[in-house]
């Protein structure tokens, strides 16, 4: 079998209002010995969840926030108040390491056509947990799970 390929490239820019712009670069790949295929899902959570998925090796997953999208780009005062308080927050514990403190993703900022997301690279036995920044706010998340090398 031919392996497959995950690879993530990131690009973008730092912009200082003094007119200073830092250009961000970054790529990796790696060949992943599998004929799955990714998971993918839509969820709605309003409590905190541990994410599963079928893949046996996951070396990867792909969270996203999608609160917000498709909002009209200029939100009432309640629209605006009722998406800011639509927060993530991610937290990844992988088996060696000590955690670490959660990670927020916040909404999308209206007329955005994407959710703010975040790529995990995942090691052996990974535990990753969700929840809203405030109990009972009600999150849109859609996560693709990379599959990792069949054991």
């Amino acid at each position: 079998m031919e392996p497959s390929r995950l690879t993530v490239t990131v690009n973008g820019a730092y912009w200082h209002p003094l007119g200073d712009v830092t250009p961000i670069d970054s790529r990796y790949s790696e060949t992943i010995a599998t004929e799955d295929l990714p998971d993918r899902a839509l969820l709605k959570i309003s409590g905190p969840i541990r994410l599963q998925t079928h893949l046996q090796a996951p070396r990867g997953v792909m969270l996203e926030n999608l609160a917000g999208k498709g909002l009209q780009k200029q939100p009432t005062d309640e629209e605006a108040a009722e998406l800011a308080r639509k927060v993530l927050c991610v937290g990844v514990w992988q088996k060696g390491t000590m955690g670490g403190h959660p990670i927020e993703l916040h909404p999308c900022r209206p007329g955005a056509p994407m959710g703010q997301g975040q790529f995990f690279w995942l090691g052996p036995g990974a535990v990753i947990s969700v929840a809203p920044r405030e109990p009972g706010v009600e999150i849109t998340i859609k996560i693709t799970w990379f599959p990792g090398t069949d054991a």
